[in-house]
Order: structure tokens, then sequence, then C-alpha cells
């Protein structure tokens, strides 16, 4: 599957919308975000907190949605063993402009998490199996733009060189 594109709704306005944290710099997104009718309906899928965890770790500042005191839901998915689905990740145009070594590293978190997910199932190379990713990002004009991705961890090279671009021309 190559690399697509697509508008995305205002990350910020949908926050504000629903309650929510307004997100700045790096965030995972609700599985349901786009779709909820009240912040109490938001959940995450079972690896946000695991790649919420690797950022610290990592040293990457992540905005969390959750108000202090709020806890969304976790909902658990099922995938094939050959496949894993990664929560939409959402980068704000100030730490593009402020930090753009962020994104990097942030991608490659992503990368290592894949890589040892698929180690820890069983040996799978990660050559052979799939990770599917969304990646929100927002232009100066607080345009959002979505690039999805589905393929090999290899395939992060691409999805990085999209993020640059999406950023210079606006």
């Amino acid at each position: 599957m190559p690399i697509q594109t697509s508008d995305y709704i205002s990350v910020k306005d949908r926050a504000l919308s629903l309650g929510c944290n307004t997100p700045t710099g790096i965030a995972i997104l609700p599985e349901n975000f786009v779709n909820a009718r009240t912040k109490g309906e938001l959940f995450y899928g079972p690896a946000a907190y695991d790649l919420r965890e690797n950022f610290q770790n990592g040293g990457i500042p992540e905005t969390p949605l959750e108000n202090e005191g709020d806890e969304f839901l976790t909902h658990l998915q099922e995938s094939e063993i050959s496949e894993l689905i990664l929560p939409t990740i959402f980068v704000g145009y100030a730490l593009y402009v402020q930090n753009p070594h962020l994104i990097d590293l942030a991608l490659s978190v992503i990368a290592n998490y894949i890589t040892d997910w698929f180690k820890n199932i069983g040996g799978k190379q990660s050559t052979t199996v799939n990770a599917e990713l969304n990646i929100v990002v927002e232009t100066n004009g607080r345009k959002c733009v979505k690039v999805k991705y589905k393929g090999p961890v290899a395939g992060l090279d691409k999805v990085r060189a999209i993020v640059r671009e999406i950023n210079s021309r606006d």
C-alpha cells in the first residue's frame, strides 16, 4: 500500500469541542477522536499506552488530550499476528518549527517499538510484517493533513519525508 495523504479535521478545534487538553506538540489521538460525541466516549487502543511510555523514555514531550484527572478507556483490538495497528499521532506546527528533530526522534521510537513488538510475538522479521500508522500534521495555516502508512518498518523513512514536505509547502 502506498502512503496516502488526505485532509483531516482541526485537531485543536476538535479537542476544544470535546473539552480535552489542546495539543501543541506531539499527541496520541484516541481511536474514535473524530466520531466521539463526548469526551467520555474517547478510547485508546492498547498500543497507545506503550507508545506513550516509549516517548517518555525517549525524552519526547507529549501533550496528552486528557486533562488532569481524566482517564480515557482502552479498547482491545483484534488483528493478525503479522500486523500492528498503532494509534494516530498528532504533530503540531509549533513543534515542527521549534524542534523538527523531535519528529525524526518520534519516528525512530515508533520504528523501534514496531521491531520489538514483532520480536516479542515470535521473532517475526520486521521486513515481512506490516504496521499501520497515521500521522496528523498541523500546517502553518492550522490545516491538518493525515499521512496514512501501512507496511514494514523500513518504509517509515518515506513518512518522514512526507511530513517534512507537508510543513515546507505551507
